[in-house]
């Protein structure tokens, strides 16, 4: 089964942190994230060695077992204040199967500024993300 991955979610967290959520239909494999300061997607192996598409270590990068479908949350932290970062997902099936996702935007701005994300869908894998600082 190929997975599919929908309702991509990426935001800030705490005072240089992050989360994303992504929510795949299928039960089991490994999910891959990726965080880069460039739009250009990584290729299946980078992510899973956690490397940007230059092949630099990503800014951020992880992997976490898939035990059922449904919403899988992610976080980290290290970030830089007042820079954007994109969030990459990549979902393996056990069978071999795989799938990536179009990233999501978001910027991080550090605890004593305000901070407001509108994420606006467009089509199923592409958002348009509208920020205020």
């Amino acid at each position: 089964m190929i997975p599919t991955l929908s309702s991509l979610n990426a935001q800030p967290a705490g005072s240089l942190g992050y989360t994303g959520k992504v929510t795949t239909d299928a039960p089991s494999g490994t999910l891959y994230h990726v965080l880069s300061a460039s739009a250009t997607p990584p290729s299946v192996l980078q992510m899973e060695a956690g490397e940007v598409a230059s092949g630099s270590p990503a800014v951020a990068s992880g992997n976490q077992p898939v035990i059922s479908a449904g919403v899988q949350t992610i976080s980290g932290g290290g970030l830089s204040d007042r820079l954007g970062y994109y969030l990459f997902f990549y979902h393996k099936e056990i069978e071999g199967s795989a799938v990536t996702a179009a990233p999501q935007f978001f910027a991080v701005v550090g605890p004593k500024t305000p901070f407001n994300v509108t994420i606006i869908p467009l089509t199923p894998r592409v958002a348009s993300v509208n920020w205020r600082v």
